[in-house]
């Protein structure tokens, strides 16, 4: 399997544990892994997570997404403020259109970091230019703090 042929494409991977992760990859060649991570080891990426060699069972090229969000989004909900942020803070907005689209199903698990989540909305609805990613924002924001 060669992980470069998967660089910027929209993927399907499926690990080792069978776990499936859809979105946009980009490929990380062994001495980036190694400089960055401390892994002398190729990986696919998307948004934040990263997915090495050894712990990817699958790679398929896909068309579209299969719903309208998956397990990326899952974890990155369950992983806390910070992992959603960094979500917020990338340059793919299909990625943080399907964030705030789980967030939207799942508001009442929001916990601890309402007040933090509400900045994080305000400065995605400010600074980001997808029309969609802004109209679900100021959508999700109104649910939050009513």
């Amino acid at each position: 399997m060669k992980l470069k042929n998967y660089d910027n494409k929209l993927v399907r991977i499926t690990t080792i544990d069978d776990n499936v992760y859809e979105g946009n990859c980009y490929h990380n060649s062994k001495d980036y892994d190694y400089h960055e991570f401390g892994v002398d080891e190729e990986s696919l990426q998307i948004v934040c997570f990263i997915f090495y060699k050894s712990d990817i069972k699958n790679v398929e090229l896909i068309n579209d997404f299969s719903d309208k969000y998956g397990l990326l989004e899952k974890e990155s909900f369950e992983s806390g403020i910070d992992i959603i942020e960094e979500v917020f803070e990338s340059e793919e907005d299909e990625h943080k259109y399907r964030l705030l689209l789980y967030i939207e199903d799942h508001i009442d698990e929001l916990k601890s970091y309402k007040n933090e989540m509400i900045k994080q909305l305000k400065t995605m609805i400010k600074y980001n230019y997808c029309e969609k990613v802004i109209k679900e924002s100021k959508k999700l924001l109104k649910e939050i703090e009513d």
